[in-house]
């Protein structure tokens, strides 16, 4: 496994907070609570995809990188305002939505980049 280059991680954390601020910039009449989790979960998936594509070694761990920088945010104002009903309420879908689909995105984008090789091969 060849080893991804130092600027793909801040690729992959300048990617998050794109991700974590795109929903809440997004030209829409306030939308629902459900449609702004699918379009944050489909931003995220997005990164995931696009960071796992250009460097598959990393597969679904770049899922982790993406989500970082919105999980440090969300704990920063959980942290400096201790309102764990609105956390557990409104950030936690968020956050976790976002994680699957990043996590998902860059394993689904290693897989597109270099595909597995059957078990007759390997040996």
């Amino acid at each position: 496994m060849s080893r991804q280059p130092r600027f793909a991680y801040a690729i992959a954390v300048f990617l998050g907070l794109l991700a974590a601020f795109a929903p809440a910039n997004l030209p829409l009449e306030s939308p629902s609570f459900a449609t702004a989790i699918l379009i944050s979960t489909a931003i995220f998936g997005a990164a995931g995809l696009f960071i796992g594509t250009l460097w598959p070694g990393g597969a679904w761990r770049w899922g982790l990188w993406v989500v970082a920088p919105g999980l440090v945010l969300v704990t920063i104002g959980l942290i400096s305002s201790g309102q764990f009903g609105s956390f557990f309420r409104d950030d936690l879908p968020f956050l976790a939505s976002g994680l699957v689909a990043a996590c998902l995105g860059g394993f689904i984008g290693a897989r597109l980049r270099k595909p597995a090789t059957p078990a007759s091969e390997a040996s």
